[in-house]
């Protein structure tokens, strides 16, 4: 059976309001990014714990810690990014979560000098070590302004680090906007990497507008997400994970609840049609 999840600073930037809009939607987990407009990794101890209490007296549990580590220049400060991945590494722990959500790298469109590729192989490699030493899984998004946008891109880093602790979150709209149809492109190439699903929906664009941050995100179906039919694919194919819903028609920063709802409204009337089960 499939579980919904969602970013649920995309509801308030509180996280009491998060969780009345989640429990309200029928939700059991949420995507943990950021309370208050603070980032989880730099949450202190005492913050962490009052969310993991708040949490559980809700009745909600985490899917994934989605953090911004490696969304930088690979030749930056690795003590730096140790730090951050040591505090999302604790963050899973004290939230109960099996995933950290991580990048890879500035990478802009194109194919990098093969120095670059293997900079950000050896990174991603001591990223996943770290997470393997405390039984994590990272998940690597397909995030518009990283080397890792495209498909191919995405599965030479996945086999090239070839570690059980570095799997895939497939971002459905994301690979829309770098220009890849999601079913026809990208499943193919990254079906047997795939851990976990973050949905969005966007109309095709380039590799080169995502690298500048152009995109045209959409209500959930009326892109070129390939959406119906990629939910028919994972089924067929056995998935068993977390959908973790990501409308993102607005900012995050800029949180909207209806927007939110609509969009689990119908990701959820689409699941009923095709027959498949969720919670």
């Amino acid at each position: 059976m499939w579980t919904l999840s969602g970013f649920a600073d995309e509801t308030s930037h509180d996280l009491t309001e998060q969780c009345t809009v989640l429990t309200g939607l029928g939700l059991t987990h949420l995507e943990f990014r950021s309370i208050n407009r603070t980032d989880v990794c730099l949450l202190d101890d005492d913050e962490l714990k009052a969310a993991a209490d708040l949490l559980d007296r809700q009745g909600l549990a985490v899917s994934a810690v989605a953090t911004q580590i490696a969304k930088t220049d690979p030749h930056g400060d690795t003590d730096e990014e140790l730090h951050l991945l040591e505090r999302a590494l604790h963050a899973a722990k004290v939230l109960d979560a099996s995933y950290i959500r991580v990048f890879s790298y500035r990478g802009g469109p194109g194919a990098p000098a093969p120095d670059i590729r293997d900079l950000i192989v050896r990174r991603l490699s001591r990223l996943a070590q770290r997470a393997a030493e405390r039984d994590v899984v990272l998940l690597l998004e397909n995030d518009i302004s990283v080397y890792g946008q495209g498909p191919e891109v995405c599965r030479d880093l996945l086999e090239a680090v070839g570690s059980a602790h570095l799997r895939l979150a497939f971002d459905i709209g994301n690979f829309a906007v770098a220009g890849a149809r999601p079913l026809d492109d990208a499943y193919p190439l990254l079906r047997e990497h795939i851990a976990y699903v973050q949905v969005k929906d966007a109309r095709l664009g380039s590799p080169e507008q995502a690298s500048r941050g152009e995109h045209d995100i959409v209500p959930f179906t009326e892109g070129d997400g390939q959406i119906r039919e990629l939910l028919r694919a994972l089924h067929a194919d056995g998935f068993d994970g977390f959908f973790s819903l990501e409308p993102h028609l607005v900012p995050w920063e800029t949180p909207h609840p209806e927007l939110f709802a609509a969009n689990h409204a119908t990701f959820t009337r689409l699941l009923a049609e095709l027959g498949i089960a969720y919670r």
